[in-house]
């Protein structure tokens, strides 16, 4: 049943529904807390805990099982017609659109195989937790809790799903962690799992590892999908996606595809897509790859320039050809690095590395002093895009600090521009972060003109997360109420 279509049955007091929330004409779950029938009007008990617009018409309310909206999950036999599974050899099987697709655009949606959450399953949790703290686990106490669950919840088709998944050979022989673990749930009679087989067991687990993603909203969570699990990483993804009511996964094109155009999405963090080649891969070794993808395969890399050693004025990048890093020439000047420059300058990087790991994000002097040093050595490097963004953050919670961090918010988005300029959050929140600072600065009132520019930097974030999200989707609905809010006042 979709959106609009006419409620089928009688509703009833604490059934579960989608109603409309009028706030802003979308459908959210809840639960039904009483009926006028002289009205035709429902009060709901919203699902998020909100207490507004709790009185809805009973024509925009049905029955929760019969919602379909965006974050239903897809019949598998819709979601077969929507994609194709392909072997490449050089990186075994790939997901494929059949449609073409624009920016923002839902490929599909799917329900997980399992989510493996501790409040579900809480004396699991304390038992392999209980192992954790005797012997550490290798892998650490959620992949084997993940796995544990799989043998009791996992019938036997979604148990073939969970196991036809990628994972390293040599991985699927019983470790010592894995008999370990066995060995408490049998002395210990957890129940279900007394008598588990451990190969079965094992290949549960390193199919877990590999292919789960973080729950959306329990901590210690993990969830693992079907059709998802067969995607590629590229650090520069044709993909983007988010969850969805019950843990259901929604895909979305973030670029303009053609049919029989790869589907990937990235395996990293965003704040891990605006580092360099070499970080990137770095991160990437626990899914046991070297990344080849097409962003990692450019010769130069324009997260990692640094100052021109001749002229102070331009750029030098790093430029990696035949596994060699060397520096390209200055983007000003023209000069060429000296060998011994260029060792000199990666060996400090090297060593900004280290302090970023180590840099308490409260101490905004220590923050400072080390991006007025990175200053003199950077000139268009995460290094010192990391450095801001902490400041940032800092700055804007001080009204007298608020103009420096415009122009930290302004130089940070320049960086994402020049380097990553496709559709992401970490794009469209930086956009967003600029109209907001704006608008909290200066002397009140504002004259419209800032208001005018700020208004601009909301409806270019607002068309990034319209890419990600969707018109409709609430990070996109809330950069459009800015955006509109700043033009009425310019």
């Amino acid at each position: 049943m979709a959106p609009g279509e006419e409620q089928a049955g009688p509703l009833s007091v604490g059934q579960r529904v989608y109603a409309v929330w009028l706030g802003n004409g979308k459908y959210y779950p809840g639960n039904v807390e009483a009926l006028n029938g002289e009205s035709g009007v429902v009060t709901i008990a919203w699902e998020d805990g909100g207490d507004d617009y709790k009185e809805v018409e009973a024509d925009k309310v049905m029955p929760f099982e019969q919602y379909q909206g965006e974050g239903t999950p897809w019949l598998a036999s819709k979601i077969d017609a929507a994609v194709e599974v392909r072997s490449i050899e050089s990186k075994g099987r790939c997901l494929f659109t059949n449609e073409a697709k624009s920016p923002g655009d839902i490929i599909f949606v799917e329900a997980p195989i399992c989510a493996a959450l501790p409040s579900k399953h809480p004396e699991v949790w304390q038992a392999v937790n209980e192992v954790h703290k005797v012997q550490p686990l290798d892998l650490g106490a959620g992949w084997h809790f993940a796995a544990a669950v799989s043998m009791l919840e996992l019938d036997e088709k979604r148990t073939k799903l969970a196991l036809d998944k990628w994972a390293p050979d040599e991985e699927k022989v019983p470790c010592t962690d894995s008999i370990n673990v066995l060995a408490y749930f049998t002395a210990h009679k957890v129940k279900g799992l007394e008598q588990i087989d451990p190969d079965l067991y094992q290949k549960m687990l390193v199919s877990w590892r590999y292919n789960a993603f973080a729950h959306g909203s329990e901590t210690d969570g993990l969830v693992m999908y079907n059709r998802i699990s067969m995607m590629a990483h590229s650090c520069s993804a044709t993909c983007c996606w988010q969850y969805g009511p019950d843990d259901t996964f929604v895909l979305r094109s973030r670029v303009a595809l053609e049919p029989g155009a790869e589907i990937t999405v990235s395996y990293l963090e965003e704040e891990d897509l605006v580092k360099g080649t070499d970080i990137r891969r770095q991160k990437l070794e626990m899914w046991r790859f070297w990344c080849a993808c097409d962003r990692c395969q450019l010769e130069v890399d324009v997260t990692r320039g640094f100052a021109c050693p001749k002229c102070m004025a331009g750029a030098c990048f790093i430029s990696r050809k035949d596994a060699t890093e060397t520096m390209t020439t200055c983007t000003v000047c023209y000069a060429p690095v000296r060998k011994e420059d260029q060792k000199e300058l990666m060996g400090y990087e090297k060593q900004y590395y280290d302090v970023l790991e180590g840099i308490e994000k409260d101490d905004i002097s220590r923050i400072e002093e080390v991006r007025g040093c990175a200053l003199q050595c950077f000139k268009q490097h995460w290094v010192v895009y990391q450095l801001e963004q902490w400041l940032i953050e800092k700055y804007r919670l001080d009204e007298a600090l608020h103009m420096e961090a415009v122009l930290l918010a302004q130089r940070a988005l320049g960086f994402l521009t020049e380097t990553s300029p496709w559709a992401s959050h970490t794009l469209a929140s930086a956009y967003e972060t600029v109209g907001d600072l704006l608008l909290a600065s200066g002397t009140k009132p504002l004259r419209k003109e800032r208001y005018r520019e700020a208004a601009s930097y909301f409806e270019r974030g607002y068309r990034v997360m319209s890419a990600i999200c969707g018109e409709e989707g609430d990070g996109a609905l809330v950069l459009r109420t800015k955006w509109a809010g700043a033009q009425e006042k310019g």
